[in-house]
Formats: C-alpha cells, structure tokens, sequence
C-alpha cells in the first residue's frame, strides 16, 4: 500500500506542474509574450518566483528557438546575504548553460543622493541594468517574475494610496518590451513547482522587513482580509485589474480622439479648448486630463489637481491661475486653458493667440470672463459715464477692427505722458500690480495699438472730447 500511495502522489504531482505550465502557456499565448527566435533576458533574483520563470523559458527554448541571457543585480542592501545571492545565480546559470550577467550597485548611496527609498531606489537600477544588458546582447525582450499576488498586492496599494482606475489595473502583462508569464500564477503554485522540479531558491529576508508597505500588506493585511472578511480577496483584486486593463484599454481609445479635438499644442504647450473641453462629460474631462498630465510627465498630481484644473475650464474666470506639483502653472484665457513650466525668476506671460471681435455696435458675450461687452455708438453722448468700465471713444479716429484679449509677450502701447510707446509688463511693474492680476486685465486693441488697457489707461489719442461727433461707448458688465 505505501508503495501504491506513493505512485499516487507522484502522479498528483505531474499533474500540478502539468496544470501550471498549461495556465503559463495560456498566459503567453493570451498576451502574446513569445515569438520564434526571441532573444529574452531573465531577470533573476534567486528567489522561487524568477527561479521558477528561468526553469520555464529555458523548457521552451527550443520549442521557441529562444536564446536566453540571465541578468542579476547586487544591490549592497544586505552585505553577504546579497553576495551569497550573486554567487548562487552565476553557478545556477553555468549549469544550465545560460551566459549570466552579474553586477553590483550601490543602492544605499544611491537613495542618499537622490532621496529615494529602498524599492524606488532598486527598481530603478535593476530595470536600468536589464535595459543595459538587452542593448549588448541584441535582446528584444525582457522577461520579470511578477506574479499574482504582486498583482493583488499592488492593486490593494494603490487602492489604498487612493489611484484611480488607471492605477488599478496593476502591474501590465506586456509593455515595452517587459513580459510577466507568471502574472496568473499565484506564489503558493510557484513554490509547489519549484519543489516539485526539485530547484533550489534563496530567500530574501528582507521581504519578510515589515518596514515596507508592501511587505505589510502581504502579511498582515491580505491575511487578515481574507480570514475575516473573504477568502477569495487576492483572485477577486487580480480579476479586478483584469477588467480595468479592458477598461482602461476601451477608453484610451477615445481619449486620444478627444484630445486632438480638444487640445492643441504649439511648441510642446497644451491649449486646452474651453469650448470643447466642457462639451464632455465629467469622465472624459478627467480623463483628458490625465493624459495631459502624463504626456507632460506632470509626476505627483492626482485627482485634487484634475479637479481644480477641470474647475478653472469649467467655472474659472479669465486670469485665473493655478499651480500644479513640478512648477507647473496653469492658466485660463477666453477660449483655451494653457498649461506650462514655469521657470524660476520669469514672469510668466501666456500667449493669447484668439481675441475676440467686438461688434460696433453690439453686444458680444465673453463667458470666459464672465462678462457681457456692449458697445453702443451716440451723437455727442453716451449713456455710460466714463469709469473702469466704462471707456469712450471717438469713433471717427478709428479704422480697424477692435478686439478684446488679454496680454501676450512684448505688447506696448502709446503713453501720452512720456509721448512714446511703453512697455506694458514694465506699466504694471511702475503701478505695482500684482503678477497673478495681469493676466486677468482686459485689454482693447485697435490694428496695433492698445486702445484701453481696462480699468487703468486709455490711449487719449482717441478718446471722445466734448467736440466728438460720434462717440463710442464701450461698457463691460457681469453677465
């Protein structure tokens, strides 16, 4: 009978590293990870999870005619424990004959620079080095062992942080030439393979250094969770992520057509189209956004800075101004919101590229700035009286068009006082107006000239006299 028990078990055996090599397959097959002739390197650590991905390329290599380069990285975090590892890989790769790239960092010096913690500090050099050792070795994929409880770990992490959908697909199977085939395994299954196949892993102790979130999450938190509220937590946050992917996948679809409706870009600014912008629903105007942020690389804002800039489209004023993490500054004008690097020490001065044609007479609605202009033409009098918002002209001394827009760089205009052109930026240094209230003043232009500068200065060459025989009077007023 034990004999018989024996065969059994054997056989129960086979057939679970049978059933996980399958779900492997299905994974590289659903994302399409492999192509004949691949040259791939295997990030490995020594721990089951890249042990057991290593073991499973070099079983496909001549199905896939695959050529495979192993690539380890010392990060000097944990003194012998991290040589040990090093030494371990090489020997493991010299037996299976796999040429093996070793080499060592270090993190510790690395974060002090650059004031990065530990993980963001390895991530980036353990991807940086993989990156390396694909470029000399001619290799078109990178192959890490993430797996699903990875998945389920970072899902619940971002959760937690408070990531949107974006942030809740998880780690990607495919991307940029990165490939996960473990990423449906989860690590209970991966361990059985390992012992199973009889491979020999080392065990990092600082995954088990409940200094790390993520170490806490996988702990104690999940653990928790699953004892006491659902068991099947860790498969229901990976078919989470699995949904969004698709998610996330149908709409950036129509994001991208939405942002070139919406957004227009001179010289690597985004003009966001106020008209446009606020057509959208609440979702695709958040979502334009993000992808706003991320094609400016704007790390650090989350949904209260999309939200504020959503406000400043949606209800803001003209002038109105905020600032984003990174030295961002965004802006809003009449028909667009900018948005740009601020550069320490200069003024900042938003190009306005679409004025706005007053009407003579006529009314012309200017929802941007929340008001109306109205501009009536009288026999030797108006029915406004001269104010701050309240200009009067001689209409017989004008021969353009007239147009309302804010200031853009280099403007100037004809001060009488000092009978020649001044420049307005240095105007609005001498009267100490505040930097975030000039871009809100409203200007009216006459061909090149600045006609009125509302609220501070008119151009008297054309003002309305008492001997004016057409006078025109333009009145701004809240709507």
């Amino acid at each position: 009978m034990p004999g018989a028990a024996g065969t059994c078990a054997a056989g129960i055996e086979k057939r679970g590293i049978k059933r996980m090599l399958a779900r492997v397959r299905e994974t590289i097959r659903k994302f399409d990870m492999l192509k004949r002739c691949d040259k791939i390197v295997v990030a490995v650590s020594g721990g089951p999870d890249s042990m057991a991905l290593l073991h499973i390329m070099r079983n496909m290599q001549k199905e896939y005619k695959l050529q495979l380069y192993a690539a380890h990285v010392n990060h000097m975090l944990r003194g012998v424990e991290a040589d040990e590892d090093a030494a371990f890989v090489a020997n493991l790769c010299k037996a299976w004959e796999i040429p093996c790239f070793v080499t060592r960092i270090n993190v510790p010096s690395i974060m002090a620079e650059r004031k990065l913690s530990a993980e963001e500090a390895a991530r980036e050099v353990r991807y940086h080095f993989l990156q390396h050792v694909a470029a000399i070795t001619g290799s078109n994929k990178i192959a890490v062992g993430h797996n699903a409880d990875d998945q389920a770990e970072t899902i619940l992490m971002r959760f937690l942080r408070g990531s949107g959908p974006g942030g809740l697909t998880g780690i990607p199977a495919v991307r940029s030439g990165i490939i996960r085939p473990l990423i449906e395994i989860f690590r209970v299954d991966i361990a059985q393979y390992c012992q199973e196949w009889g491979i020999e892993t080392r065990e990092d102790s600082s995954n088990k250094r409940l200094i790390y979130l993520r170490n806490r999450i996988r702990h104690n938190l999940i653990p928790h969770l699953e004892s006491d509220y659902n068991n099947q937590l860790r498969k229901n946050l990976v078919i989470l992520g699995e949904i969004l992917q698709g998610e996330e996948s149908y709409w950036s679809e129509i994001v991208e057509n939405e942002l070139s409706r919406t957004v227009l870009w001179q010289e690597g600014t985004p003009y966001i189209q106020i008209e446009q912008f606020n057509a959208l629903s609440k979702a695709l105007q958040r979502r334009v956004l993000r992808a706003v942020f991320q094609r400016k690389e704007i790390t650090g804002a989350g949904f209260v800075h999309v939200e504020e800039v959503r406000d400043l489209l949606v209800r803001g004023s003209v002038g109105a101004a905020l600032h984003l993490p990174g030295n961002w500054r965004v802006i809003r004008h009449y028909a667009h919101v900018a948005l740009e690097k601020e550069v320490p020490g200069e003024e900042e001065i938003i190009n306005v590229p679409e004025p706005v044609l007053l009407k003579v007479p006529g009314t012309v609605r200017l929802p941007a700035a929340k008001l109306v202009a109205e501009i009536t033409v009288g026999s030797g009098r108006c029915t406004g009286r001269p104010g701050d918002k309240v200009g009067l002209f001689d209409l017989e001394k004008l021969h353009s068009p007239l147009y309302v827009r804010t200031r853009k760089p280099g403007d100037k205009f004809f001060h009488t006082g000092t009978g020649h052109r001044k420049k307005l930026k240095e105007y609005f240094i001498d009267r100490k107006v505040p930097r975030a209230e000039r871009d809100r003043i409203l200007l009216i232009t006459h061909g090149d000239d600045i006609l009125w500068i509302v609220g501070y200065y008119a151009d008297e060459r054309y003002l309305a006299h008492n001997t004016t025989q057409k006078v025109l009077c333009i009145e701004l007023r809240e709507e």
